[in-house]
């Protein structure tokens, strides 16, 4: 992309007056220049968060803002890199970003290391040490900005940065699973119905309470399954209660502390109820608890949690990007900064209601015809209005008495504005410090209450830290390319392929699903293509790969590690931090795409990398993080044995029988989880023959979206009329594992840069199969063939012809030669 053209200066909302009489005044900044390790992004929108307000007026126990130079409170902001710092790779102008309320951490300790990098106790607060998002022009660490997907608007991203994020990691957490009743005192504020948004996505049952018409229709349309207005029910908590079952809610997710006092009450008479703690109320305001024989009965569980990961921000923005997220946002002008930032600390008599306003209201109006023009710069701002609701605050959010107006606003700033606000004399417009300063102990966790000392001493405290190493964004490892199978297997696959029919078919239609190579109608895929399928039942498998012989799975526990190393990954700028046990659960072939060289050479994680801190890799992030929370989800509702150590078993339960050899018992008190994953490798026929290469570049990737909209699981395969028949014996196994034969992909996404679709599915396996008869111990069977491939991932492979319709820049059908294939294991996790 053509490099950025970059004013010296920008538009910035600058934080004059510091202290409870503070206002925001539109001013131009210097822009920063991008040091080693960072880039220099043009926000286009920003969010609006109650803990920025906080900042602004310094009535929490932190050091003023002035104490670290910083002129600009903000936290979510989205926009566009226009400046890549030396020593960063994987970054380039144009690539879309976001900043959030941790600027930067310090990526080596327990935290960090354990995906816990939102605890980091060297971290970097946004808006607070470092300059915020209330400006154009923003530096930020390339190694933990976040990428924002393309399909996610500017007003929406931003304030996923803090708050959808924020209550991500709060449900994630939780520990509470698909079913389960989750309750949102406040739900319809423009935090909380973020959560009920994503407690839906994670299948989860929402209960809103909220009051108004209004906000029961936006909660109900986004995902509520129940909306209890405060005003219309005495004991809300015993309407929750009659909601959930009788029983009451698994969990209750505090955005406003004002609902502190009602959220236990709201877990009812259930076992194992959680709260969490996600709003932060002025110090020494407010106290949560009950009797303790009430949590010992109950086993109540009370959680803190403190805004989003990196992985957070990652996985809320792949929600928005499937439909699954929506953002609910007012755009407004950038001067009305102040007039916006106001209603989030005005009187209780200021009441603002929400409505959306348009780019250049006043123009049309004719009101600017003898006025100094302020900036049209579009900004996005949500309010919530009822005066006597309760209002929800994200992390880091606290005081919102009844009445005022909840925040999650969001500005949205745009560089064709012809006109800028004058430069303050009594306010110098220099550019504060270009970066925070280094790494040091200005993190919030031991200082919401205790009284801070002198500004001085935490300066000083600043100033004079270390300053860390400088972190690089790694580039990604190149991809991996599987080996050629080893001399051992060769009689195998000679024994397999004299085993299989001939093709003996004369048809050459569609679904004979032949490969062309290339474009062309010819040989059989049993003539193209190596068949090893030893291990699966020989040449009566369906299987056409497993992986056999040679050193024990990478994921077999290795000798002489500890249970508490961990080894960070940088997948394509998306970095992850695994312990060791975590790791080793993963699909065999997933650690293969990750470590094709091999794990680990002597068995630590601490010692294979040289650069000791990050270990890139060329993989998905995304379909890694959708991995890892299924992983985490299923450990997490592993239920624990009965006293006499066998699992419960009902009327007409059929267990399946553990297998033999090295995997008996392996189900007793565990869970089997069925790894799917397609690759999907298209070869488009050009339309006609004076096609020139770029157009055909286009249709390429046009096919590709055509081609990503098919994301049903099974929807690939052509049922075939025999029965017997290879893709009927897989359906059948796969459905009667775990999966449903309408269930979708649960990722999908096209590789960069090539023409292949990866995708991935998981699956709990049954364990038990109900009826006596013989469909049922038919599907016992089906579903324990299943078993072998634990550790052992298998492949088959399809060709096929297709015709895709409705492909934008073709008229008529496009013809698209496909490849796919797919890879099949088990994985299996013990008790937590």
């Amino acid at each position: 992309m053509a490099e950025t053209e970059i004013p010296k200066q920008g538009l910035a909302g600058v934080c004059v007056n510091e202290g409870p009489d503070f206002r925001v005044e539109v001013q131009m900044v210097d822009v920063p220049e991008p040091k080693d390790g960072e880039l220099l992004l043009r926000l286009n929108a920003t969010g609006l968060c109650m803990s920025d307000v906080h900042f602004m007026m310094n009535d929490w126990a932190v050091p003023p803002m002035s104490t670290f130079g910083t002129k600009c409170a903000g936290h979510e902001g989205a926009g566009v890199v226009v400046k890549v710092g030396n020593n960063v790779q994987g970054w380039k102008v144009g690539d879309r970003a976001g900043i959030k309320p941790l600027w930067d951490v310090c990526h080596n300790c327990e935290e960090c290391f354990t995906g816990r990098d939102n605890y980091c106790q060297k971290g970097v607060y946004t808006g607070l040490v470092a300059e915020g998002s209330y400006r154009q022009y923003v530096t930020s660490p390339a190694i933990y900005t976040s990428r924002i997907p393309d399909g996610v608007p500017d007003e929406v991203a931003g304030p996923i940065m803090c708050s959808a994020s924020t209550m991500h990691r709060a449900l994630i957490d939780s520990g509470l699973k698909a079913g389960n009743w989750v309750v949102f005192p406040g739900g319809g504020g423009g935090v909380g119905i973020q959560g009920v948004q994503l407690a839906k996505a994670m299948g989860m049952r929402p209960i809103v309470i909220d009051s108004g018409e209004a906000k029961k229709e936006l909660c109900m349309k986004l995902g509520a399954e129940e909306f209890v207005d405060f005003k219309e029910h005495a004991d809300v908590a015993a309407r929750v209660k009659e909601v959930a079952g009788g029983i009451g809610a698994h969990g209750v997710l505090v955005t406003a502390y004002q609902a502190y006092k009602d959220a236990i009450p709201f877990i009812g008479d259930r076992i194992g109820g959680r709260i969490m703690c996600i709003a932060l109320p002025p110090a020494g305001e407010i106290n949560i608890g009950a009797d303790p024989s009430h949590f010992a009965f109950k086993n109540l569980h009370i959680i803190g949690s403190l805004v989003g990961t990196m992985q957070d921000t990652a996985a809320t923005l792949d929600y928005a990007r499937r439909g699954l997220l929506q953002g609910v946002a007012e755009v407004r002008g950038v001067s009305r900064f102040n007039e916006s930032v106001a209603p989030t600390f005005s009187p209780p008599s200021a009441h603002v209601r929400r409505r959306r306003t348009s780019l250049h209201d006043s123009a049309r109006r004719g009101q600017t015809s003898h006025r100094q023009p302020s900036p049209s710069l579009p900004l996005t701002f949500s309010l919530d209005s009822d005066e006597n609701s309760i209002h929800t605050t994200p992390s880091l959010r606290a005081h919102t008495p009844l009445g005022k107006t909840d925040v999650d606003s969001h500005f949205r700033l745009d560089t064709s504005s012809s006109s800028q606000s004058q430069e303050r004399q009594d306010q110098p417009s220099s550019a504060s410090a270009e970066s925070p300063p280094p790494f040091a102990s200005h993190n919030f966790p031991s200082r919401y209450f205790p009284e801070p000392s002198t500004a001085e001493a935490y300066l000083s405290l600043v100033t004079t830290a270390c300053a860390a190493d400088t972190l690089v964004a790694f580039a990604p490892a190149p991809p991996f390319e599987e080996t050629q199978s080893s001399g051992a297997t060769s009689s195998v696959v000679a024994e397999t392929k004299a085993a299989l029919p001939r093709d003996t078919k004369t048809s050459k239609d569609l679904d004979d699903g032949e490969p062309p190579p290339p474009y062309t109608e010819g040989s059989s895929p049993l003539e193209g293509f190596t068949y090893v399928m030893a291990a699966a039942g020989g040449a009566t498998s369906i299987i056409t790969q497993v992986q056999q012989g040679g050193p024990a799975p990478i994921n077999t526990p290795l000798q002489g590690g500890g249970s508490d190393e961990n080894i960070t990954l940088e997948l394509r700028g998306t970095r992850f931090t695994l312990s060791r046990d975590e790791l080793l659960t993963l699909p065999e072939f997933v650690l293969l795409s990750l470590f094709p060289n091999g794990l680990l050479p002597d068995g630590h994680m601490n010692s294979y990398n040289q650069d000791g801190d990050v270990y890139p890799v060329d993989y998905d992030p995304l379909s890694l993080q959708y991995m890892l929370e299924f992983f985490r989800h299923v450990a997490q509702t592993i239920p624990q044995s009965s006293e006499d150590g066998q699992p419960s078993e009902g009327p007409n339960t059929m267990p399946i029988e553990p297998m033999p050899g090295n995997a008996r018992d392996m189900l007793q008190d565990r869970a089997g989880i069925i790894v799917l994953r397609e690759d999907l490798d298209f070869y488009a026929i050009p339309p006609r023959k004076d096609i020139e290469q770029m157009e055909m570049i286009n249709i390429k990737r046009a096919a590709s979206r055509a081609l990503l909209k098919q994301d049903g699981i099974f929807s690939g395969l052509r049922k075939s009329e025999e029965t017997g028949t290879t893709e009927q014996h897989l359906i059948e196994m796969l459905t009667a594992g775990g999966f449903n034969h309408e269930d979708i992909w649960g990722h999908r996404a096209a590789e960069p840069q090539k023409a292949v679709i990866c995708s991935i599915a998981l699956a709990r396996l049954r364990t038990d199969i109900k009826g006596d008869n013989a469909g049922a111990q038919n599907a016992v069977g089906m579903a324990q063939k299943l078993l072998l491939f634990w550790r052992k991932p298998a492949r088959r492979c399809w060709w096929e012809g297709v015709e895709l319709e409705n492909v934008e820049g073709v008229e008529g059908k496009l013809k698209v030669w496909i490849r796919r294939v797919w890879t099949l294991e088990m994985s299996v996790i013990g008790l937590r």
